[in-house]
């Protein structure tokens, strides 16, 4: 049996004895209790942690302030496996000797057992030695996706709570940005899927001509858009034929597809300029290969430097990891003699999982261990990525990230068969709920907004609090 459904166990037998509110990863915390739990004096927040270490002490105090400016918190529990050593026993006390008005107790699975059956005459159903395999948080968190509150905070009403907390890290020096192919589209830059399609397209169009075989656009477009699902190819395995079919012009042709249609209005990017000039962004983390961001904090006076495969940040400028590759327009702007290679391929991932102490997983894993990163049109669902967003999320003392994503709609087709408007709406409602819970398991808070023109808006509401 994990220590994970030791402790799970325990957060949901307190339900059965005390006035006990499963928050969902609210503030940071598990769990709330409006009354008080076990003398403490209400509401108190309630953290489960496996072991008691000073960073997860640390974590406990920022979602204590967080908690007391804007619900109240009074006190609070954190929950652990094991009794903590004497050093921090001498830790805690002696940090806890600076906060006025806020009790902290620190109980293990056993000391809470023995509270609970000292004060009820029910019989506590488990106990540390024999714990029956049961529902998890992450099960109750499901549940509560699906059934909604009496009381139910909206989802504009958490937007603002989340912007808020945003605002707060970015003032403190501890925000990352996480960018996705998202935030090129207006600068029509191709999102992963199309730039895959066009790669095929030229791909299909060379050997075609290099047999002899005479071809139109149309038909090379028609087989580039079915050939992958006829193949049963996904994107990775894709990648990999169309990276082997064009061999050494590969990354040249990746180059003249990103910025053959390049537009210089962008919205998106020129809010993320003026939210870095701030100047306190901790970092950028850049899955895309162009320099759009580059320009952009240029064209605002920032001093801004792609950090590329291996390369390590050595001065003051504002680093842009580019984890995946950087492939610029113009390389002799940033003084790069040729193109890096890029993560597009199955070849590429699989030497990722191989080796996690590759320079891309380091990076990534450190800044989402030890800071809060808010995720920018990413679709969150890059294997790795979300291999690296689980590994953190279930280590001790680490942060918790905020990810903008576009709430789904009714649609309004006429010609196709739907379900009653009111069913519809009524299921977004829990799809949404559900899309939440899942990835508070991987330590990511949604800030949603009704359509994509809305990240400008959200990213100056960040900035000026």
């Amino acid at each position: 049996m994990s220590n994970t459904y030791v402790l799970d166990s325990v957060v949901i037998e307190l339900f059965r004895f005390e006035d006990i509110k499963l928050l969902d990863g609210k503030w940071g915390f598990d769990a709330v209790s409006n009354k008080g739990l076990l003398g403490l004096i209400g509401p108190t927040g309630i953290l489960v942690k496996s072991r008691a270490t000073p960073e997860v002490l640390e974590e406990f105090f920022k979602w204590r302030i967080v908690g007391q400016r804007k619900d109240g918190i009074k006190s609070g529990v954190l929950v652990v496996r094991e009794k903590p050593s004497n050093s921090f026993d001498e830790y805690f006390h002696n940090r806890c000797s600076k906060i006025r008005g806020f009790k902290i107790e620190i109980l293990t699975v056993s000391e809470i057992i023995e509270k609970l059956s000292n004060r009820t005459k029910e019989k506590f159903r488990i106990t540390p030695e024999e714990i029956v395999e049961q529902k998890t948080l992450t099960d109750l968190r499901i549940e509560l996706a699906t059934t909604p509150p009496t009381e139910e905070e909206s989802w504009e009403e958490t937007r603002e709570r989340y912007i808020s907390e945003v605002h707060d890290i970015l003032s403190e020096g501890n925000l990352v940005l996480f960018l996705g192919t998202g935030v090129g589209a207006y600068s029509h830059i191709p999102n992963w899927k199309s730039l895959l399609t066009q790669l095929r397209f030229r791909l299909i169009q060379r050997k075609l001509n290099e047999r002899g075989i005479n071809t139109n656009e149309d038909d090379c477009t028609a087989l580039a858009e079915e050939f992958p699902g006829k193949l049963g190819l996904d994107p990775l395995l894709s990648a990999q034929y169309i990276r082997r079919g064009l061999r050494n012009t590969f990354i040249d042709d990746i180059v003249d597809i990103l910025y053959d249609d390049l537009q210089d209005q962008n919205p998106t990017l020129q809010a993320i300029g003026t939210l870095c000039s701030a100047g306190n962004l901790k970092a950028i983390i850049t899955h895309n290969y162009d320099d759009l961001v580059e320009r952009q904090l240029m064209n605002h006076n920032i001093d801004a430097k792609p950090i590329l495969q291996g390369g390590l940040h050595t001065n003051n400028s504002l680093p842009i990891y580019h984890v995946h590759g950087f492939l610029p327009q113009h390389l002799e702007a940033y003084d790069i003699s040729e193109y890096s290679d890029v993560i597009l391929s199955e070849e590429s991932y699989h030497q990722l999982y191989q080796d996690p102490y590759n320079w891309v997983n380091l990076v990534q894993h450190e800044h989402l261990m030890h800071h809060s990163c808010l995720i920018i049109g990413h679709s969150l669902t890059d294997p790795n990525l979300r291999r690296l967003l689980y590994d953190a999320a279930h280590r001790e003392g680490s942060s918790w990230h905020y990810a903008i994503f576009t709430r789904e709609t009714p649609k309004n087709t006429v010609n196709e068969p739907r379900p009653p408007h009111g069913i519809e709406v009524d299921y977004l409602k829990i799809h949404h709920r559900l899309e939440e819970a899942a990835f508070r398991d991987l330590h990511i808070k949604i800030i949603w907004i009704e359509d994509y023109p809305d990240i400008p808006t959200i990213l100056e509401r960040i900035r000026i609090g």
